[in-house]
């Protein structure tokens, strides 16, 4: 039999749909801070999905998502519940910006938070604590933010047991994401690192950027999380799963000076050791600095805002291996 769900004062009875705005602290103004939250639960068995959007307040795509998502659903056949929280990060969110412009704070790398902590580590602290632990599966929505454009990719962590890993594998495949990072607990503080620790199957999706928040991208995140929920039988359905997958994982190679960036590829392209992927050019028009690929591999991710200062991210280069569906 399904069962009601509570999130604090707020408790969703099996066959239900509600929307809340969970306040958790309050502005020096005196207005309520926190973060909203849409849930179906449905009147059917399955698990709890948690997907999260804007914990970087420029990333834009997976709030829409989610909420195109809660709108369509229908608690009566549903299976399981749905969990949306489509803007973590609501500062950031306002401001346009990855963190907050209170505190500066990455949201990202601060899980799971703390409750006598920043604004933001308070926001984190109950979005984990009161949220994310109360859900069986949880899928962390991200996108290229203001300064990058990402490749549909899909990112699942080798942390804990090995059933903990195979089910989160299970999770990213079930995406249909056909670009796969897997890596280590490098991140500590971020949602699928955390989430993994704290036992719960957890993957990140990153797609879309550039500051802006394209259909094609809002329906690449929607058709991912679909993909799972059919996945898992909460609703009808055959996801849509690539033949083939790509593994690549890698890192963002760092500008060492400050300039005008200019890419020289496309995202998904292929490229060769040594070769020259996106130039950093001064005000004259001279290149002071040439961003070549650190290894064969497939682009990835890469900056799409012109502006760039010393430390920041250019491009991001995956290795390159396939494999069968």
């Amino acid at each position: 039999m399904p069962s009601a769900i509570t999130f604090r004062d707020v408790t969703i009875k099996p066959g239900e749909k509600a929307k809340t705005y969970m306040a958790v602290t309050q502005t020096p103004g005196g207005q309520p801070l926190g973060f909203p939250l849409m849930v179906v639960n449905g009147s059917q068995d399955g698990p709890i999905l948690l997907v999260d959007g804007a914990v970087h307040g420029d990333e834009y795509e997976s709030g829409e998502a989610i909420r195109t998502i809660w709108r369509k659903l229908d608690p009566k056949t549903l299976r399981g519940a749905f969990v949306g929280v489509p803007v973590v990060n609501v500062p950031a969110f306002e401001a346009g910006r990855r963190s907050s412009p209170v505190d500066g704070i990455n949201m990202n790398r601060i899980f799971p938070g703390k409750l006598d902590g920043f604004q933001t580590e308070q926001l984190g602290y109950y979005f984990f604590n009161e949220i994310l632990k109360k859900c069986d599966l949880v899928v962390d929505m991200h996108g290229g933010g203001v300064a990058l454009a990402i490749s549909p990719t899909v990112i699942y962590r080798e942390i804990g047991s090995d059933e903990l890993q195979e089910k989160a594998k299970e999770l990213a495949y079930a995406s249909g994401v056909d670009l796969v990072w897997k890596g280590g607990g490098k991140w500590g503080g971020g949602i699928n690192v955390e989430g993994m620790r704290a036992g719960k199957p957890t993957i990140t999706v990153e797609l879309g950027g550039e500051g802006r928040c394209l259909n094609q991208y809002v329906d690449a995140q929607q058709k991912a999380i679909e993909n799972i929920m059919m996945h898992y039988k909460m609703i009808p359905g055959t996801p849509d799963l690539p033949k083939e997958r790509i593994i690549a994982p890698g890192s963002f190679e760092f500008s060492t000076k400050g300039g005008l960036f200019r890419t020289k590829k496309q995202l998904r392209d292929r490229v060769k050791k040594g070769e020259l992927i996106a130039t950093i050019s001064d005000l004259f028009g001279e290149v002071v600095e040439e961003v070549k690929a650190p290894h064969d591999g497939i682009i990835v991710s890469q900056r799409t805002f012109p502006t760039i200062h010393a430390g920041e991210w250019t491009v991001y280069v995956g290795t390159y291996s396939v494999e069968k569906a």
